[in-house]
């Protein structure tokens, strides 16, 4: 008996080992995908129609905060100051670049307003049409939902841990990227 929880110890720690290779592995595919492709941050803060303020959101309006989002490579550990919080649904998704042709793998995030469907029965699997142009070649795409969340969204002015420069009105940043404030 004392021999089988061991050998499951034993396992159940292999696997804790695999899955943060694939955490490594993931983060290192996403910065490449998005140093390899221009992302386009629109600083003029213009909002979807029909978005909606979040009411009560852990970060208010304000608030200086540390990312532990990996979207961008110089996200990772960077400050912010939180410009707009909204209570959507949030989705990843799978498109092909408009203008090159590219497979864009599990882009985070595109919210319910920004979709030609505008509606929050979208599920894991269903196909969208984007409208919004977070990165070039975006708007227009047809998408698969790679992931559906539920949870307060933000808009971010960041400070680029990569060149110290500040990027204004980030789009979006879900509150379980958000590590805690500063």
């Amino acid at each position: 008996m004392a021999k089988k929880i061991v050998k499951n110890k034993k396992l159940l720690h292999g696997l804790q080992l695999e899955k943060l290779k694939y955490k490594k592995i993931r983060r290192s595919l996403l910065m490449e995908h998005h140093k390899n492709h221009q992302m386009t941050h629109d600083t003029s803060g213009k909002l979807p129609e029909g978005i909606k303020t979040a009411q009560h959101p852990k970060y208010p309006l304000d608030t200086k905060v540390i990312l532990d989002s990996d979207h961008m490579q110089d996200m990772i550990g960077a400050e912010a100051t939180v410009v707009g919080v909204f209570d959507t649904h949030s989705y990843a998704v799978t498109y092909t670049d408009t203008d090159s042709g590219m497979v864009m793998e599990n882009h985070r995030w595109v919210i319910q307003e920004e979709t030609k469907k505008n509606s929050p029965a979208i599920q894991v699997g269903d196909t969208i049409v984007i409208q919004t142009d977070h990165m070039s070649g975006m708007d227009g795409a047809t998408a698969t939902v790679d992931e559906v969340i539920d949870e307060p969204i933000y808009m971010v002015d960041y400070i680029s841990t990569e060149t110290g420069e500040v990027i204004e009105n980030h789009k979006w940043v879900s509150e379980s990227e958000i590590r805690g404030t500063v």
